[in-house]
């Protein structure tokens, strides 16, 4: 242990443990949550959602595409709020609001594929869209 703290990192002796844990040598390289972790997580949340967009256009594939998408909309939203919490102390501006309306179209786009309402070129064409929306908004975080 003394190497590794000598490295700099930390063990769960020198981070708080709840009490009636036993305190055991697991290194812990991330530490408390910063925003850099959650925007990795995010990252990949947006990866996990647009595989499962476009793996759902054939019927054998749909049941697979649907975890993928859900899977990335559930990372999206918890990493999401983390980061809101963690840098904007849990304040809501305009833009957050915008990127939570993106992420319900991104949630509803494959069930309107799905019944008719989108061809499917149609709805790969509204994702690319609103990611790129999600994306600018996110990056630049304009005030209104």
């Amino acid at each position: 242990m003394k190497r590794w703290r000598a490295a700099g990192l930390r063990t769960a002796d020198s981070v708080f443990a709840p009490k009636g844990l036993p305190r055991c040598g697991i290194v812990f390289i991330l530490g408390p949550m910063s925003p850099a972790f959650y925007h990795f997580v995010h990252a990949v949340g947006i990866i996990c959602l647009f595989i499962g967009i476009g793996m759902g256009g054939s019927d054998a594939g749909r049941k697979c595409a649907m975890r993928w998408h859900g899977t990335g909309l559930l990372i999206l939203l918890i990493s999401g709020f983390g980061n809101v919490a963690k840098v904007l102390n849990n304040q809501f501006p305009t833009w957050v609001i915008l990127k939570l309306v993106i992420w319900l179209v991104l949630g509803v786009l494959p069930v309107l594929v799905k019944r008719g309402k989108l061809s499917g070129t149609h709805g790969v064409l509204v994702a690319m869209l609103a990611g790129a929306a999600a994306a600018y908004l996110g990056a630049m975080k304009p005030v209104w």
